[in-house]
């Protein structure tokens, strides 16, 4: 029970924040990929390394669990596939190696890749200024 409550209040205070103060909230999560990139990067480039070894098809098959388990935290992390040969391996290597290039460029550049705006706070935004016809607003 105290789980669902704490898990509400979380999701409540997360609400609130994008709110009141998105300008912080983006910079938390600036914070928070940087320091996820430090630490899990040079893990991710090492398990990349021993998937493209000639290896057994059952230890890839975990190789590649791992780096999806290890970048789920990460936005946009791209869909590895499941083939376990090793064009197929290599083109995984290829794709998250770009994918972690790509997400790094654009952390320096200070361009997330989320909006600061959500689509229902742009929504209200529009009806406070055009309000709709017969709403009961004047």
């Amino acid at each position: 029970m105290w789980k669902d409550i704490l898990k509400l209040d979380m999701e409540e205070a997360r609400k609130l924040g994008e709110r009141y103060a998105p300008e912080d909230m983006e910079q938390a999560r600036q914070d928070k990929l940087k320091t996820v990139l430090t630490k899990v990067r040079p893990a991710i480039e090492k398990i990349l390394e021993i998937y493209v070894d000639d290896i057994a098809d059952e230890d890839a098959d975990r190789l590649r669990m791992s780096l999806v388990s290890m970048m789920r935290n990460l936005p946009m992390a791209p869909r590895m596939s499941r083939d376990t040969n090793m064009e197929a391996r290599n083109k995984n290597k290829e794709m998250v190696e770009t994918y972690l290039a790509r997400l790094e460029d654009l952390y320096q550049e200070d361009k997330s890749p989320r909006k600061t705006t959500s689509l229902i706070d742009r929504a209200r935004e529009m009806n406070r200024k055009h309000p709709r016809m017969g709403s009961g607003r004047k």
